[in-house]
């Protein structure tokens, strides 16, 4: 499912990264691009997004990570794995030095 799909690629995408696999990476970037606009439950798109935003530090995934995650703030006591993206979110933007950056 598509949920699975983007759980796995958020998961192996951070491995790339870690361990410095470039050339997958990018690879699974690309398929990440392209599967997208065709993912319609809000919270795997947000994971997504912040994933790549914390992998690359690409401004365009900042923005679209936050204007989903940022309508969760407004909501009285999100899920917990909401929270765990918004302390994501956050961290990846302390992180790069996007504090309050929109």
């Amino acid at each position: 499912s598509d949920v699975m799909r983007c759980k796995l690629y958020s998961l192996l995408l951070m491995a790339y990264v870690v361990l410095q696999l470039t050339d997958e990476k990018e690879r699974l970037i690309k398929v990440i691009q392209e599967m997208l606009p065709a993912i319609k439950a809000e919270q795997s798109k947000a994971l997504l997004l912040t994933t790549v935003y914390g992998c690359t530090d690409n401004f365009f995934y900042h923005r679209q990570a936050h204007q989903i995650i940022d309508e969760w703030r407004k909501k009285d006591n999100p899920k917990n794995s909401k929270q765990i993206l918004l302390q994501r979110l956050a961290d990846y933007d302390k992180w790069f030095g996007h504090d309050g950056v929109l």
